[in-house]
């Protein structure tokens, strides 16, 4: 969760203080109508119990630039995606939605510090055709997992604000499900939708 550095806010604690004190003053970019941001700003507005105005691009570098410039003043996005803003001094990060704090991110504390049940996190998958040889799955999981691993991969990763966490093709499905199920309400709550 980023804002503007013109935002009188360091934490997320602070964040929700300032809007319930300052009603309808929040804009919040996203990347568009039903996106991973709509949908984290969504979330976060409804679990906080505050009011946030949603403004939708189309798509996140004008978001980014837009956040930049003060035009909004706050902005859900990747960290991979917003690191070089935010070491720059042009972003401020307040929280992030993993459980966990980011190692390039150290000092931000997680949404979840200040709202226990909290957890919004983007994420990558490898997916094969429909009807694909069990064998093949095999062959192709044990060498992206294997590259994962790998200690260079992980450090280049790691210099782009991203965590490997390889998972099996079942465990990724489970985590599909799961995901699914937990944010459903939220979309058809919110109204966001596709473009």
């Amino acid at each position: 969760m980023l804002v503007n550095p013109t935002v009188p806010v360091t934490s997320t604690r602070e964040l929700i203080a300032y809007a319930k004190a300052n009603p309808g003053r929040l804009n919040f970019a996203s990347a568009g109508n039903g996106s991973a941001s709509h949908i984290a700003m969504a979330m976060f507005a409804s679990m906080a119990q505050i009011s946030l105005t949603h403004v939708p691009y189309r798509g996140s570098a004008p978001a980014q630039i837009d956040l930049m410039a003060g035009a909004v003043q706050g902005y859900f996005d990747a960290q991979a995606s917003e690191l070089a803003a935010i070491q720059m001094g042009k972003a401020r990060a307040i929280g992030v939605g993993s459980l966990t704090r980011l190692p390039a991110l150290p000092d931000v504390e997680t949404i979840a510090e200040t709202i226990p049940s909290f957890q919004f996190s983007t994420w990558f998958a490898l997916f094969a055709p429909a009807g694909i040889a069990l064998e093949r799955t095999v062959i192709l999981h044990r060498a992206i997992a294997a590259t994962l691993l790998d200690p260079a991969v992980n450090k280049r990763l790691a210099d782009q604000g991203l965590q490997a966490s390889p998972s099996t093709p079942t465990e990724l499905a489970v985590f599909i499900k799961a995901e699914t199920e937990r944010l459903g309400k939220l979309v058809r709550d919110s109204g966001a939708q596709l473009e």
